[in-house]
């Protein structure tokens, strides 16, 4: 009995713990939008990298699905695909995410690391915000508990599992912004919230967030890249790593790309 309590106990702590990981990502991916608007792209991408992790991570908490592999490695450190490989690995059920959701999830793997440490080129299109506010709302659906059972007044246990899955699934026969995922929830809070100093940012051409149906929110399809000075000049990587911390994938990255410059040099 003792077990027991200790394990409905230890189920209910995860559970709200996802539920603050949540809350975390609906600022994240605010933070993203106010940054795509005020031209900081750089900060756009890791803040969408941000958001979109800590999604992926509230999923797997809600649904207790470990981020290790079959080695005992942790997987999922800033790497998208690698949370959603752990939970295809256990899954309980579906996740349906759309194809152009899971290219900016691809491109964000590859960016959003390098943005944040100058380490290689990186760039931001017009469609990537349109594309970003799509993913959100295709992963943040599942981010909540799904499979729950509740006692009932004639001693049964009713399982809300089902119903819960086909209450997503129907979503994307409705407008976009009908769907409410929770009324405790952060996103759901600033757009009720009209004086809310995000609430311009979150809903401002947004085709699937906001107090309003709008599905006909254009872009202005832009470009912006950058080249870092260390991607010129990866040999340069562990001078200034003397100095500042770059994370050993990205120091490894530039020695290769140094060296492969090397040989073609002497080649």
């Amino acid at each position: 009995m003792f077990q027991k309590r200790e394990k409905k106990y230890e189920n209910a702590f995860v559970n709200d713990y996802a539920r603050q990981f949540r809350e975390i990502a609906d600022r994240d991916y605010i933070a993203a939008r106010q940054s795509y608007r005020t031209e900081l792209y750089t900060q756009f991408l890791w803040s969408a990298e941000q958001a979109i992790e800590k999604y992926l991570k509230c999923i797997l908490l809600f649904n207790k699905i470990p981020v290790t592999n079959e080695k005992g490695v942790v997987r999922g450190v800033h790497d998208l695909k690698g949370l959603l490989d752990c939970f295809e690995k256990s899954k309980p059920f579906d996740l349906k995410i759309r194809p152009e959701s899971l290219r900016l999830i691809e491109h964000l793997d590859r960016s959003a690391m390098h943005s944040r440490y100058l380490s290689a080129p990186v760039y931001v299109l017009g469609e990537h915000l349109m594309r970003l506010d799509g993913a959100i709302w295709d992963i943040r659906r599942y981010c909540k508990l799904i499979d729950y059972s509740i006692p009932m007044p004639d001693g049964t246990v009713k399982s809300f599992f089902r119903s819960e899955l086909d209450r997503i699934e129907k979503s994307e026969k409705v407008s976009p912004q009908k769907f409410i995922l929770d009324d405790s929830g952060f996103l759901e809070k600033v757009i009720r919230d009209k004086s809310h100093p995000a609430r311009a940012f979150l809903i401002w051409k947004n085709n699937y967030f906001g107090g309003k149906v709008r599905r006909n929110n254009k872009i202005d399809l832009h470009s912006t890249a950058l080249c870092p000075e260390l991607f010129n000049e990866p040999h340069m990587v562990d001078v200034i790593n003397k100095y500042i911390f770059i994370p050993e994938k990205t120091a490894e990255y530039l020695r290769v790309e140094a060296k492969k410059r090397d040989n073609t040099r002497s080649g």
